[in-house]
């Protein structure tokens, strides 16, 4: 179900939209004027911010650039009764121009989420322990597949991505999950983003680590000299949902 933030300085406005998606089964939270959506943005995760434009303190071209500075994933739809002005319309947010029928809302948060899901199909994650020569390769590869990479190092920036739910797969180096850091794959099995997981290895399949923790593990060498089967890889490992993932390990 998609998350939608409403923000509109007036309250009949609000309510009549909230009525109207979650009647077309969006979740709808509301705010009634910039500063308050920001500290929402701060306390929950939403895929869409729908806000009018003409607002105090507050208008909604700044806080659709604020949003979009500080929440990259979240997308953007500005609502105007009064057109819009295009100097200040840089980023391309999408746009309604009031008054407009439920069903146009609805069909362009629709067209929204279509384009949302497929940036996502080209954003990975990888969890180094540390950079070095091999890792670095893995980097290059997956620059070169035009995959949009998220590097983190540590547990707290791991679980920021997921927030996010920004990316489809996350790549673990394998020396990162030493000692207790086989938590890392709990704080991911829990989230409810459920992005596919493969831990890169510098042997073959290791079957005993994979068949134990329904995690899949590819070869890192193997990744890094073969762009066509990377590729191959990535692309159907992506579109796995975590059950589909779990019952396809090789």
């Amino acid at each position: 179900m998609c998350r939608v933030l409403l923000v509109d300085d007036e309250k009949n406005v609000l309510m009549t939209l909230a009525i109207g998606l979650q009647r077309n089964d969006f979740s709808v939270e509301k705010a009634q004027n910039g500063p308050q959506a920001l500290e929402m943005l701060k306390k929950n995760t939403f895929d869409f911010v729908v806000s009018d434009i003409r607002m105090l303190p507050m208008d909604g071209y700044t806080l659709a650039l604020k949003i979009h500075k500080q929440y990259p994933e979240v997308r953007i739809v500005l609502m105007s009764a009064y057109g819009f002005e295009a100097k200040r319309h840089k980023k391309g947010f999408a746009q309604l121009t009031k008054p407009f029928e439920m069903s146009d809302l609805v069909q362009l948060l629709h067209q929204e989420d279509e384009k949302r899901k497929h940036a996502r199909m080209n954003n990975v994650t990888l969890f180094l322990a540390e950079v070095g020569n091999e890792n670095a390769k893995v980097l290059s590869m997956l620059e070169k597949l035009d995959f949009q990479v998220n590097q983190v190092n540590t547990e707290k920036a791991l679980e920021k991505e997921l927030d996010k739910s920004n990316s489809a797969m996350i790549l673990i180096d394998e020396a990162f999950l030493n000692d207790d850091r086989w938590k890392v794959l709990n704080i991911i099995d829990k989230h409810e983003s459920q992005p596919s997981v493969v831990i890169l290895v510098d042997k073959k399949h290791d079957s005993n680590r994979g068949e134990d923790s329904g995690i899949t593990s590819i070869d890192r060498a193997r990744f890094v000299e073969n762009p066509k089967w990377a590729s191959d890889f990535l692309t159907n490992r992506m579109g796995l949902s975590k059950r589909e993932e779990r019952s396809q390990i090789k």
